[in-house]
């Protein structure tokens, strides 16, 4: 199955870009233009990633990103910040993002960024599935612990 990527940018040439980087490379790609819609989209798409653009109309990408992070629905979902602000990297962290690249990025940089943040995020989600059935495992085992006891008091 194909990764989704959504990409939050108001600019038709950053946009172009991005598609032209990642269409070959085997990602299902959806666009919107501005942080409200992004919201919207990404909290029914449930992408695997985000591009998100800064400077937008109306909500801007920092709190468009605060927003999908205090979503349970979306709190995971790694947020890489697409931008050529100068003071980025302090912003980019406190709303919540994981990384980002500066316009103009090399078609390299931003596969790599991409392919690095699914990654991280498969393998954290591989290690909640772990725990989760650790967790089960030791009530299991606890349970059967008591049950013994239970039968060795009442003998």
């Amino acid at each position: 199955m194909n990764k989704k990527i959504l990409i939050v940018d108001d600019d038709r040439m950053s946009v172009n870009v991005a598609r032209s980087y990642l269409s070959n490379e085997n990602f299902e790609l959806f666009v919107v233009n501005d942080g409200e819609e992004a919201y919207k989209t990404a909290t029914k798409l449930l992408p695997d990633i985000v591009l998100m653009d800064v400077v937008m109309p109306g909500i801007d990408g920092y709190d468009t990103c605060r927003l999908l992070k205090r979503n349970l629905a979306t709190e995971s979902i790694p947020i890489i910040f697409v931008t050529n602000l100068g003071n980025t990297i302090e912003c980019v962290f406190d709303a919540g993002g994981c990384d980002y690249v500066c316009k103009p990025y090399s078609k390299i940089e931003l596969i790599t960024k991409v392919t690095f943040h699914l990654e991280m995020q498969s393998k954290i989600n591989q290690i909640e599935d772990l725990n989760i059935k650790l967790k089960k495992t030791i009530e299991e085992k606890n349970a059967e612990i008591s049950a013994l006891k239970n039968r060795v008091s009442e003998s």
